[in-house]
């Protein structure tokens, strides 16, 4: 690829369907810590430097770019399995639907190493499996 270092991400990223369905929650945090129950997201990619998810805007009335949440109860697919807890922020919003629902662009803030090397190695096989696939 013969892209500007400007517009290239810093770790690449695996995609999910819609279909997949690859459940997971965000609670709001403040200089407390996590605080109000968990929502449920879907997750729409991931990387070892953050994710993007597709949540319900009425369950995230006042969500804006640079708040902070702590993701939870996530479970993404083999080798990565369970991810116990990370701190997120919002780098950008993408309401959709008349604002019925929304897209969250995030970056880690707060990630076991151990994890961030097992979504790492998830979005490499990822990726490689479908460059084998595009091939055919």
């Amino acid at each position: 690829m013969n892209s500007s270092e400007g517009n290239r991400r810093e770790h690449q990223r695996a995609f999910f369907t819609l279909e997949e369905a690859i459940s997971a929650a965000v609670v709001s945090s403040n200089s407390h810590g996590p605080s109000g129950p968990p929502v449920p997201v879907t997750l729409l990619s991931i990387s070892p430097g953050g994710l993007s998810f597709l949540g319900v805007r009425y369950k995230f009335p006042s969500l804006k770019k640079g708040d902070r949440m702590v993701l939870s109860e996530v479970t993404l697919p083999e080798p990565i399995g369970k991810i116990e807890k990370a701190g997120i922020e919002v780098k950008y919003l993408l309401d959709l639907e008349n604002e019925v629902r929304f897209t969250a662009g995030c970056e880690f803030t707060a990630l076991d190493p151990d994890n961030q090397q097992k979504i790492s190695d998830y979005v490499r096989e990822r990726l490689k499996i479908l460059d084998v696939k595009d091939d055919k």
